[in-house]
């Protein structure tokens, strides 16, 4: 969500989009209400202030790159601190932390788990999971 459509459209009161996404949760249409943002840690500050009391879970990008890059490390504080789950979107950004465009092949090469190798493949995805909670669905 970018920060103008938040201010545009989510956070103006006469749209009626957090009492409709509310209702439609109590309808039964809606099982879980969450957000997904790639935006500032500012702009999901100002959603959050808005929806914090009915939102149950947050999707953020989050892998080693974007922990500063994209404020991950910011925004999982802001989550943790508001006690809201976090589902990890990119933890390895679209395999380029794997495979860089313009390569063939990976850049890592994958030995067997015994071989005594430092970097495990999945460092990226545990990255994520140690960040943040996962919601109990």
């Amino acid at each position: 969500m970018s920060a103008s459509t938040i201010s545009k459209n989510y956070l103006n009161p006469a749209f009626g989009v957090k009492e409709y996404l509310v209702s439609e949760r109590a309808a039964g249409r809606i099982k879980h209400l969450g957000f997904p943002t790639t935006a500032a840690s500012s702009a999901s500050k100002r959603f959050l202030a808005a929806y914090e009391d009915v939102i149950e879970f947050c999707q953020i990008q989050l892998n080693w790159l974007d922990w500063d890059f994209q404020e991950a490390k910011e925004k999982v504080r802001i989550l943790n601190e508001k006690k809201i789950p976090i589902i990890v979107m990119e933890p390895l950004r679209g395999g380029t932390l794997v495979e860089p465009a313009g390569r063939r092949g990976s850049i890592f090469s994958f030995p067997a788990v015994d071989s005594g190798c430092c970097y495990d493949p999945l460092r990226d995805v545990k990255f994520g999971a140690d960040a943040g909670e996962y919601p109990h669905f």
